[in-house]
């Protein structure tokens, strides 16, 4: 699997090169990219006209992850709009690279608890006005409603647990359940879909 980096840098940063070593291609410009062999794109917020290149990626079913010197909680939602697998700091460390990779091949998203909190409170900031999604929450039994408003809040398990007086695994198993009847595969789909 070729992982490669697109950014207006001149030179790559040196952990995308110790993440992946022989595994890492660095390029300035999409003329020159051989896409035959890429299976992973790491893209700085740098790169001219990142939407369209983000766009034409989903195209070619590419999972894309955003990097940022500057990570900030709205631009990452405008990002993940656009269909983004991941959004991170452009410094992560080659583990933490290896962390993101793994939890996209499983299916997910990546975003760092932090700013996935920072994330879910700017879409609520943006959504105010909106009222929750009746038609999802029809769907689900009043304890996941529960569970599911205190999630889309950017409350972490085990404060949702607490709120809710429940243990950790019960809210887990309702998350799981919650993310099936939605058909989500995290909390941010589930934040998105419930104030759409």
């Amino acid at each position: 699997m070729k992982h490669l980096f697109l950014s207006g840098l001149a030179v790559p940063a040196k952990q995308w090169q110790e993440a992946f070593s022989d595994r890492c291609v660095f390029a300035s410009q999409l003329s020159d990219v051989s896409w035959s062999q890429v299976s992973f794109v790491w893209l700085m917020d740098d790169f001219p006209n990142i939407i369209t290149v983000v766009k034409s990626l989903r195209i070619k079913n590419i999972p894309v992850v955003v990097m940022s010197l500057t990570p900030s909680a709205s631009e990452s939602v405008s990002y993940f709009e656009q269909g983004v697998s991941g959004y991170c700091h452009a410094l992560a460390t080659p583990s933490l690279m290896h962390q993101i990779v793994d939890s996209i091949k499983a299916g997910g998203i990546w975003l760092g608890a932090e700013l996935m909190k920072n994330m879910i409170q700017s879409i609520q900031d943006n959504q105010a006005k909106a009222k929750l999604n009746k038609a999802s929450l029809a769907l689900l039994s009043k304890k996941e409603k529960q569970v599911a408003e205190w999630v889309t809040k950017g409350l972490t398990n085990k404060e949702v647990a607490k709120e809710l007086n429940i243990t950790d695994r019960t809210v887990k198993a309702h998350l799981a359940s919650i993310f099936e009847k939605l058909e989500v595969r995290d909390r941010i789909q589930l934040t998105l879909q419930l104030h759409s």
